[in-house]
Order: structure tokens, then C-alpha cells, then sequence
């Protein structure tokens, strides 16, 4: 691994593909508002994911920083390094007092960087003096090392922490989702911050058809989730959407290539390349049924109702 600091660079940086290259950037703004999601904001302290799954959405998102999608997202991961010196001061904002804060959309917060820059702590401890709820999406066994911080922030303003696990085949996990730690090693962290009092369950993102959408896969998932301390699964089908689709079609044609000629029509069917409504349907609908019979929700927690605002009271002139 290689750190650059491009602070202070103006030339395109050169690009190296045989490691990972960490670029050290001063961002404009760290909370983003979000359109079209459950969610109205979210902060991603990285950009680019290490753990290089590959049907990763946010891959798109490369591109706006003059990277592809495949490798690049991969292996040029960016930096905020003045990421909590930034929420320090917008999180002051009144349009963000108690807002729900979300991380970990377009790159996973606790990937190796955090090792080195610990930017997801700093940032979680601001949020938690600001009193803003957080919820953390991750395949990082990482977070444990925070389980007493976000402890305190589920007893306080509310805090949930969602571990993506897509299938408990060791294998198929090891192709879909090549440098991320194994199903296994995700669950056992669940179980350690569900028994530190967090909010815990799975984020089945994204359900693949013909690979991990069957009956039984489904079960095991869902009954691993309830095994291991969590309460609740999240799911969503395979998009396969302009701007992040050539990189998984590639890897499809390497790994599965029975299911290349179906995931393809997929890709073709609108910009967001989602599965077609009837099959959406059906996967939701057996989800829910799984998820009925182990007593799962279908997301966290609702967040605590932010304190009302007191009101000083005035001496009457009289």
C-alpha cells in the first residue's frame, strides 16, 4: 500500500494498478444530502472500496473523481483527511440539529484506511456530541473496535450498525465480494455489538437471481442474523445500473457464465438496470415471509424523537 498526498497537487495523478494507493484530499463539504432514498443525508469520510465487490453501485460514483469504475474503485482510494474539522462545523447547521446521519453508502467507513486515519471514530464522536442519530452500513469487522462508542450512541440519541452479507457460501462470497472479510467473520462481529446493547442486523444487498435468491438461501441468511444477536434484515434485488454494469458483467462472464446472457438482458432494461417488477415481487414477498416467521424487522430502529426545544422563559413587564 502506498499513501500519496495530493493536497497540494495540481497534474492528474498517475496511476499505478498493481497496488492500492491512498490519496490524502481536502474535500469542499462532508455531509451530503441525499434524493431519491429512506435517508436525507450521509457522509462518506473515503471514496473507493477495498473490498472490491462486484456489483458494487457505487462504483458510479468513481468516475466523478476522474476514475473507472473497475479497477480503480478498487485500488485509488480517496482521503478526507479534513473530514472532522468539516462536520465540526456544519454539523452547527440548524437544518441538520438531530438529523439522522448515514454512513457507509458509497464506500464501506471501517475498510483498512481507518486502521491508519481513524476518520469514522473522530467523525462518530462529533456526531454523538451533536446528538444526531447514525446508522453505519459495513462488511468490515473493523467496527468492533468502536463497539463501546456506538454503545453510547444507541443509548443516547440512537445509533444501528448493518452488516452487508449477500450469502453464507464462503466461496460465492469469495467471488462476489473478493477482499472483504468472510460471512462468518461478519456475523461474530454482529454478535459482539448486539451484546454491547447496538442495534444490529444485515443489509441482503443485493439479492442475486440465480445465485442467491433461493428459498433456502434466504433462510439460512435470515436465521444466521437471528443466531447471532440481530434483529433485523434489510433487503434489495440486483441492479445492474449505467456506470457500475461492465465491471460485474466482466465478472460474471468470469465466474458465472451461465447467468451472463440473463444478467445482461437485466442491464439492458433502463438506466438503473433493476429487476423486472414481477421478479422484485417475488423476492420481496418471500422475504418477508422468512422474515415473519423469525420475528426480524425489516429495518433498524426508529430513531429517538429529537428533544424539544425549551423555551426561555421571560420576566413580564408589568
Amino acid at each position: 500500500m502506498e499513501w500519496i498526498d495530493d493536497r497540494a497537487a495540481a497534474a492528474p495523478m498517475p496511476r499505478r494498478r498493481r497496488q492500492t494507493r491512498y490519496h490524502e484530499t481536502l474535500a469542499k463539504t462532508i455531509v451530503n444530502p441525499m434524493k431519491g432514498m429512506r435517508f436525507s443525508w450521509s457522509i462518506s469520510p473515503y471514496r473507493g472500496c477495498i473490498h472490491a465487490c462486484t456489483y458494487c453501485y457505487a462504483r458510479a460514483s468513481h468516475t466523478f473523481l476522474g476514475y473507472d469504475p473497475g479497477e480503480d474503485f478498487e485500488k485509488e482510494i480517496v482521503v478526507k483527511v479534513n473530514a472532522p474539522d468539516l462536520l465540526r462545523r456544519e454539523i452547527r447547521h440548524p437544518r441538520l440539529r438531530h438529523q439522522l446521519m448515514i454512513m457507509g453508502t458509497v464506500s464501506d467507513p471501517y475498510q483498512p484506511a481507518e486502521h491508519h486515519y481513524r476518520l469514522t471514530r473522530q467523525l462518530l464522536r462529533i456526531l454523538d456530541q451533536a446528538g444526531n442519530p447514525t446508522h453505519i452500513t459495513t462488511k468490515s469487522t473493523t467496527v468492533v473496535q468502536d463497539r463501546s462508542l456506538l454503545g453510547d450512541m444507541a443509548r443516547r440519541a440512537g445509533c444501528a450498525v448493518n452488516f452487508t452479507v449477500t450469502t453464507l457460501d464462503p466461496d460465492l462470497a469469495r467471488l462476489l465480494e473478493p477482499r472483504a472479510p468472510s460471512p462468518q467473520q461478519r456475523l461474530r462481529a454482529m454478535r459482539e455489538l448486539a451484546a454491547a446493547g447496538i442495534p444490529t442486523g444485515i443489509f441482503a444487498a443485493p439479492i442475486l437471481p440465480g445465485l442467491t435468491d433461493g428459498d433456502d438461501d434466504l433462510e439460512r441468511l435470515v436465521a444466521a442474523v437471528a443466531e447471532h444477536g440481530g434483529t433485523y434484515v434489510m433487503a434489495s434485488a440486483l441492479r445492474i445500473g449505467d456506470g457500475f454494469a461492465a465491471p460485474f458483467l466482466a465478472a460474471a462472464q468470469r465466474d458465472f457464465p451461465h447467468l451472463l446472457a440473463r444478467y445482461r438482458r437485466q442491464a439492458r432494461v433502463g438506466r438503473r438496470g433493476a429487476v423486472s417488477p414481477a421478479e422484485a415481487d417475488d423476492i420481496y414477498g418471500r422475504m418477508d415471509e422468512i422474515r415473519a416467521r423469525y420475528g426480524m424487522a425489516s429495518g433498524p430502529p426508529a430513531v429517538p424523537e429529537p428533544p424539544a426545544a425549551r423555551q426561555v422563559a421571560l420576566p413580564l413587564a408589568i
